[in-house]
């Protein structure tokens, strides 16, 4: 459940600032706040007629750290990441150092972000106050 409320989170912030995937709908206050209505809905109410994309594209097959992580483990997460982070992230490091090097911002802002909404997990699920040994998984791979 915690899950889907992230992300729920995620698609309520990329529509406050009218970004994509749901940037088709036009900016107007009234809209956000039947987006952010409609996301209190219980899940099992939406998802009862629903066909729900796969998670994952045989991860034991990737072939490098990259492959797994980017594109067979978790596609949503990689998906939301790419829309909320990857773009916000390109879109200053373009401005600020040369394209040749803008990956570099663009990933450590990836796992970044992944690691700490992982500790958030963590958190929500035992209570206890971070230990940063997730953090820092992520941040070091």
């Amino acid at each position: 459940m915690f899950f889907l409320s992230w992300m729920a989170n995620f698609k309520l912030l990329l529509f406050a600032f009218d970004k994509a995937p749901l940037s088709s709908f036009p900016s107007k206050p009234h809209l956000f706040i039947l987006t952010a209505f409609v996301a209190t809905i219980p899940v099992e109410i939406l998802l009862a007629s629903m066909e729900l994309e796969p998670q994952f594209k045989a991860p034991v097959r990737a072939t490098s750290l990259q492959d797994f992580w980017g594109h067979r483990l978790n596609l949503r997460v990689s998906n939301i990441l790419h829309s909320a982070i990857c773009s916000l992230v390109k879109s200053i490091s373009t401005l600020v150092i040369r394209s040749r090097w803008a990956s570099l911002p663009i990933t450590f802002a990836t796992f970044v972000t992944s690691s700490l909404m992982y500790e958030m997990i963590y958190y929500n699920i035992i209570y206890k106050s971070p230990t940063w040994k997730v953090t820092w998984f992520f941040i070091l791979q």
